[in-house]
């Protein structure tokens, strides 16, 4: 009578393997909350990307507000929200009113920071890597977009027309000391782009 013998793991490799396996687990969730904060700030990049564009269709589009076709712009304030407007009175700005929807109010959608990003802020850039070191524009900042142009007008708080060529709206995350942003960059031509921000020990 023959015996067949069949070998299974040793208590060393059990050990070996269950070693491994916490190393690389603990690598994983100690990048979670950095991975966590980059995946924020890109879906809110993209949202005020997307945003922006919706009111370049709007501005050069056929959409109506109330009996006109007003152009239509984006609101960006010192509260770090983002509103989507028409400009009813065409003069080129927001004119804040009641809530989104109702009667008195150019207001058509409000967007705001969700949890995880800190802020936003606005500066002067013509690319990303320039971000860093270019001046801050203060807020609050109209981009309006008017018929039949796709171009950007760029509109302070009291409504005089701004001379930049590009606005970097930039997110910053309120983790890991500030040093996770995102750009998404307004050209005067009408471009938007949204991009990563270059490595840097703090977004500003």
């Amino acid at each position: 009578m023959f015996f067949s013998f069949k070998r299974g793991f040793s208590l060393i490799e059990m050990l070996v393997v269950l070693g491994i396996f916490t190393v690389i687990t603990s690598v994983v969730i100690a990048d979670l909350p950095s991975f966590r904060d980059k995946t924020i700030l890109e879906l809110v990049a993209q949202e005020i990307a997307v945003t922006i564009r919706q009111a370049q269709s709007y501005g050069v589009g056929t959409r109506s507000f109330g009996t006109a076709f007003p152009s239509h712009g984006i609101y960006l304030n010192e509260a770090a929200s983002l509103t989507l407007f028409a400009d009813g009175n065409d003069n080129k700005k927001f004119d804040t009113g009641s809530a989104c929807g109702t009667t008195g109010t150019e207001c058509i959608e409000l967007y705001s920071l969700p949890g995880g990003v800190s802020r936003i802020f606005l500066k002067n850039c013509s690319s990303i890597a320039s971000c860093i070191d270019a001046p801050l524009i203060i807020l609050p900042l109209n981009i309006v977009f008017q018929r039949p142009k796709l171009n950007a007008v760029f509109v302070n708080g009291s409504g005089a027309i701004q001379s930049f060529t590009h606005v970097g709206i930039i997110i910053q995350s309120n983790r890991d000391n500030k040093k996770h942003c995102q750009v998404v960059r307004v050209l005067s031509t009408g471009q938007i782009i949204a991009e990563a921000f270059v490595d840097s020990s703090t977004c500003l």
